[in-house]
C-alpha cells in the first residue's frame, strides 16, 4: 500500500525527462518502506531508484534503507561508493558516512 504513494510523482518526473527527480521521489519511498519494515519492497525500489540516477542523495537513501532492512553488505557497498565519489563533500563526510555503519550496528 505504501508503495503506491510516490508512483504518480515518479512517473510524472520520468515523463518530463527528469530522471534525477524521479529517483529522488523513489528514494523517499525506499526509506519509508524500510522504516515500515517492508524489506523486499525497499530493496526492489532502491535498485529502481539507482537505475534512474546515481546522484549523491539517491545513493545515500539507498544505503540508508538497505542498512535499515539488514542488507549490510549492499549498504556498505553504497557507502563505499559515496565515499569514493563524494568523499570531500561535508554532508557526506560528517553525516552520511557515519550513519550507515551506525544503522547497520543497530540491526538484529
Amino acid at each position: 500500500m505504501l508503495a503506491l504513494v510516490n508512483r504518480p510523482s515518479v512517473e510524472l518526473a520520468r515523463q518530463a525527462a527528469q530522471p534525477e527527480s524521479a529517483a529522488l521521489y523513489e528514494t523517499g519511498a525506499v526509506v519509508r518502506e524500510a522504516f515500515f519494515r517492508n524489506a523486499c519492497e525497499a530493496k526492489q525500489r532502491a535498485l529502481a531508484a539507482l537505475e534512474l540516477s546515481s546522484d549523491r542523495e539517491v545513493e545515500y537513501g539507498a544505503a540508508f534503507a538497505l542498512a535499515l532492512t539488514g542488507d549490510s553488505s549492499r549498504a556498505q557497498n553504497h557507502a563505499d561508493e559515496l565515499e569514493k565519489r563524494f568523499g570531500e563533500n561535508t554532508s557526506v563526510r560528517s553525516s552520511y558516512l557515519p550513519e550507515i555503519p551506525a544503522l547497520r550496528a543497530l540491526q538484529p
